[in-house]
């Protein structure tokens, strides 16, 4: 029940934009061109962050799977701990959702380069 009300809980601060953060010095320092390319680095380390722990908790629930134990009423532990993989997921999603509020940042943020302009950097705009 506490994982699924922890996963629950972040896949909803993540929604809101709330997740806490180690620093504020972008936020409240910086301006213009660097507060945008601060947020967009912070939000892409952030989203591939939550990323590989949705890949680490699945490779975990398949592990879980194989083990075969069975919770109650006969539901499967590994169909409880599903929860981790799709929560992160989900954070993830909202993290890049939330870098900015045009698609050319989220794009970068994905790691991606507009096939529109040549590949060249959404940042530069160039």
């Amino acid at each position: 029940m506490v994982l699924v009300v922890g996963m629950l809980g972040g896949a909803i601060a993540a929604r809101d934009g709330r997740l806490l953060s180690l620093s504020t010095f972008g936020d409240t320092h910086l301006r213009g061109r660097l507060k945008t390319v601060a947020r967009i680095f912070g939000c892409s380390v952030s989203a591939a962050v939550s990323g590989f722990l949705c890949v680490a908790a699945f490779q975990f629930v398949q592990t879980e799977r194989s083990a075969g134990k069975i919770l109650a009423y006969g539901v499967p532990v590994w169909v409880i701990e599903y929860v981790l993989p799709v929560g992160f997921a989900l954070i993830a999603i909202r993290i890049l959702l939330h870098t900015s509020q045009t698609w050319g940042p989220r794009i970068v943020g994905c790691g991606m380069r507009s096939p529109g302009n040549g590949g060249r950097d959404l940042l530069a705009g160039q």
